[in-house]
Formats: structure tokens, C-alpha cells, sequence
């Protein structure tokens, strides 16, 4: 018999086994690496739960600065339409002229940044004599009354306050509100 095959040949056909380490060793082995896991997850949720929290004091600071921005605006917008409104004799008749060169008489009701609401409207309009099937301009300028177009609107027109160039109260005495006053006794 060879001494080489008895001494490295297995027993009983069975395969050698690695060495065992003893249970205490291997179960201290798998806590540390738990811990290791579980201090590793504790210390990455800190560091997420900073992101997270810097975001959203750097949210609410836009937002806070967006609501202090919209507020002074508004206190602007509205310091501003008091002081036009403030300048607006209730009694009296108004020029309403508007950026598109259209021009309304009548009485400012409200007005604030947004809309300006007049009625008792009144408007010029230049007459057209027709000869001999043209048209000749005239230079004759009326005083219409809003109410009386094809389309029928009331007698109360709401005006985007931005497209207002600029406002006028008119006095008793001028031409226009002697027109309107004269318009009224007719009708």
C-alpha cells in the first residue's frame, strides 16, 4: 500500500470539511456587520433628512419672499389707486380717454388697479355726409349717447384700468357736459 493514498485518500468516500468556526465567533461577526448596516442607514437618513429640511427653509423662503413681494405690490397697487380714485370728483362728469385714442364722458362709479367702471357714457362722433354715392368726410362732431348702437350694450362700461391713458373732470360749464344736460332735457 502507498502511503501517499493512505495518508491523503478520504475515508468512507467522504469529502474533507472546512474547519467550524464556533458559533459565539460567527454570530459576533453578523452583529458587527448589522451594526455597521444599521449605523450606516441612520447616519445616510441624517444626512438626507438635512437636504431635505435646507430645501424646504429655502422653499419657504421664496415663498415667504413672493408673498412679501406680492403684498407691497398690492399695497402699491392699491396706495395708488386710492390716490386716482381720491382725485375723481363723484359729482361731476369725467374725460375718459383711453390708450387706443377712444374718448368716453361719463361718471366714475369704481376704480381700483385692475378696472374702472363708468356710466351715464356718452361719446364723440364724427358725421359722414353721402353725395352722389361717395362719402365726403364732414368735420361736424356729435355727442352720442352708449345704449343707442345696433348692438344694444348698458348704459355702464367696465374699462381695464391699465389701457386708460388718463382722466379729466369736467366742469358744469364746458361744452360737453352743457351737450349732455341739453341731451337729457330732449330725451
Amino acid at each position: 500500500m502507498d502511503i501517499q493514498q493512505t495518508h491523503f485518500a478520504p475515508q468512507n468516500n467522504v469529502a474533507p470539511q472546512p474547519p467550524v468556526r464556533p458559533v459565539q465567533q460567527t454570530k459576533q461577526s453578523n452583529m458587527h456587520i448589522f451594526l455597521a448596516v444599521g449605523l450606516f442607514l441612520v447616519a445616510a437618513a441624517v444626512v438626507v433628512s438635512g437636504l431635505l429640511s435646507q430645501l424646504a427653509i429655502k422653499d419657504l423662503a421664496k415663498q415667504q419672499q413672493a408673498m412679501q413681494d406680492t403684498t407691497e405690490k398690492s399695497s402699491n397697487a392699491t396706495l395708488v389707486a386710492d390716490t386716482y380714485a381720491d382725485a375723481i370728483n363723484k359729482d361731476a362728469y369725467q374725460a375718459v380717454f383711453l390708450s387706443d385714442g377712444q374718448v368716453y364722458f361719463g361718471k366714475i362709479t369704481s376704480m381700483n388697479m385692475a378696472f374702472t367702471e363708468i356710466t351715464d357714457i356718452y361719446y364723440l362722433r364724427t358725421g359722414q355726409e353721402v353725395q352722389g354715392g361717395t362719402s365726403k368726410a364732414s368735420t361736424e362732431v356729435s355727442l352720442a349717447k352708449l345704449g343707442n348702437e345696433l348692438h344694444g350694450p348698458e348704459d355702464k362700461m367696465i374699462i381695464a384700468t391699465d389701457k386708460i391713458t388718463f382722466i379729466e373732470n369736467l366742469k358744469a360749464s364746458g361744452n360737453v357736459v352743457t351737450a349732455i344736460q341739453e341731451y337729457k332735457k330732449s330725451n
